[in-house]
């Protein structure tokens, strides 16, 4: 029988505010402590290699300060506003979404990214509260800087988690 994956993705560029990084690293540190499997990459969409076929569904949370469903629809390679798109499409209704995002985050507007969401994903839920993460245990925690939709704050804390607990 397969089981759940459960996926916890941070896109540092979350990070906007000095109000948002004290929220964040106590919130984060004590669920970094419990996992073991904890991935730094540069560029959000290199996430989807961490995917395989084996599980039945996947929990997937995505602190991040955008959805990623489908910027530039245009591009139809793998980018880094597109990477949820291309994971949905190789799973579809396999994947229970939840995005914190901030309250400045552009939300999804057009019918184009709606119906991704709704042909595609499970479940899905948005939300601007990191606390919405009622998980301590994730099979892997991948941490993200984007540095091309980044600010100095949200690259400084990526930084600051990847000395910590990168290899």
């Amino acid at each position: 029988m397969l089981s759940d994956y459960n996926v916890l993705s941070i896109d540092c560029d979350w990070i906007t505010t000095l109000k948002n990084q004290r929220e964040f690293l106590p919130f984060i540190i004590p669920i970094l402590n419990q996992n073991k499997k904890i991935i730094f990459e540069i560029d959000h969409h290199n996430i989807n290699k961490y995917f395989n076929l084996k599980f039945e569904f996947c929990n997937l949370y995505n602190i991040d300060h955008h959805h990623d469903a489908g910027y530039q629809p245009e591009k139809n390679w793998l980018h880094e506003g597109n990477w949820l798109y291309h994971l949905v499409k190789i799973f579809p209704q396999k994947i229970n979404y939840t995005w914190v995002c901030n309250s400045d985050s552009d939300p999804i507007r057009d019918e184009y990214h709606w119906d991704i969401f709704r042909d595609n994903i499970k479940n899905f839920k948005f939300d601007y509260h990191l606390n919405i993460i009622n998980k301590n245990k994730f099979d892997i925690i991948f941490i993200c800087c984007s540095p091309l939709y980044n600010n100095q704050l949200g690259i400084t804390t990526y930084k600051i988690l990847e000395s910590i607990y990168g290899t």
